[in-house]
């Protein structure tokens, strides 16, 4: 026969060996041929792939991972080669591929892939603000993109029921050590996925910043304290020590009158004491008050003295406690009006 078909075994070199004759003739001869058998290449790769990097291996029939020269050519005039045994590229533009062994020492059928085009992120999380409330569980939403699923993540809490699906319910952990979240949400398709669109949350902790007339109040008088937020949950406010005074009106709301007691001694200073709380959290703070005590006016002679109509008579006077006051009224006792000056510590009148 004038053919003959090799079937080798596995890569390596073949010599072929053939002779002939020739009866016609009476000649006769020998041919030799040196063939190099390359090794039989795989690599398994799906048929679609996302848009973005990838790592591929080579292989022979063992499975012994085989370095070689390859090629890869793409729309718009792409072309990528390099050597190893691994396939490594990060292809950002959609359309199809081929991947080719080029060194011509081994043998495989070139592979033809498309690359398909990611979605886009999503651009926002419905129902995100800038703190959340631990342990209570919030209602987040994305928009719907056709064709693909939103998935979502939280760190720091659980997701309530499904993590897919256009909304998504979380509640957020109360470990006291925890004080900042991240919700993620993308979109997942037949085969390609977004990329993640991150927020980051915060824990809701109440603040205390007291609004207050003055920090010096008198006896059978009213202060009115009060915080802006007029949102939480609970307000207890209380006078420490209770002897001091008492709410007058207000109560459980972020705003309160408070009435002091009359105090004969020195001047006490009681605190107001408000705790609130919100998501969970309870905080309290303290602001200190001066209540002015009842003085005693103490007169300078401060003994019977005799002095004549029309007879100018001076003495001066002053107080026991304290000196915040804004004006004194003298009564003479002979039903007269009594008098009111402004404060001075001495007078002089007929």
């Amino acid at each position: 026969r004038n053919s003959v078909v090799i079937n080798s075994q596995g890569p390596g070199v073949v010599v072929l060996h053939c002779s002939y004759v020739n009866t016609l003739l009476g000649c006769s001869g020998t041919a030799s041929l040196v063939i190099t058998v390359g090794d039989r290449l795989q690599i398994d790769m799906p048929d679609e792939l996302c848009q973005g990097s990838f790592n591929y291996e080579f292989y022979n029939d063992a499975g012994i991972i085989h370095p070689i020269t390859w090629q890869l050519d793409g729309p718009n005039g792409f072309q990528s080669q390099g050597n190893g045994a691994i396939v490594s590229e990060n292809l950002t533009e959609s359309g199809t591929y081929i991947l080719s062994v080029i060194d011509g020492e081994n043998c495989f059928q070139p592979r033809i892939f498309k690359v398909l085009e990611s979605p886009s992120a999503p651009t926002s999380i419905v129902g995100v603000t800038s703190t959340v409330c631990a342990g209570l569980q919030q209602l987040f939403s994305c928009d719907a993109l056709p064709g693909f699923i939103p998935h979502w993540s939280v760190t720091n809490g659980v997701i309530v029921g499904s993590p897919s699906g256009h909304q998504v319910t979380v509640d957020f952990s109360t470990d006291p050590s925890v004080s900042e979240y991240q919700l993620s949400v993308w979109y997942e398709g037949p085969t390609c996925n977004s990329l993640p669109y991150t927020v980051t949350l915060y824990r809701y902790t109440p603040s205390i910043y007291f609004n207050i007339d003055s920090l010096v109040a008198c006896g059978s008088s009213y202060s009115n304290f009060s915080i802006n937020e007029t949102d939480m949950d609970f307000y207890e406010w209380t006078i420490i020590p209770s002897s001091a005074g008492s709410v007058s009106s207000g109560q459980n709301t972020n705003a309160v009158t408070i009435l002091w007691n009359q105090n004969s001694g020195a001047t006490i200073n009681p605190q107001v004491k408000l705790r609130v709380r919100k998501c969970n959290v309870e905080v309290s703070d303290t602001m200190t008050i001066s209540v002015l005590g009842t003085p005693n006016v103490i007169l300078n002679p401060n003994t019977d003295y005799t002095v004549c109509a029309n007879e100018p008579f001076q003495t001066t006077f002053g107080f026991s406690v304290g000196t915040q006051y804004d004006h004194y009224t003298i009564d003479f006792g002979d039903g007269s009006i009594p008098v009111d000056y402004t404060f001075a510590l001495n007078s002089t009148n007929n």
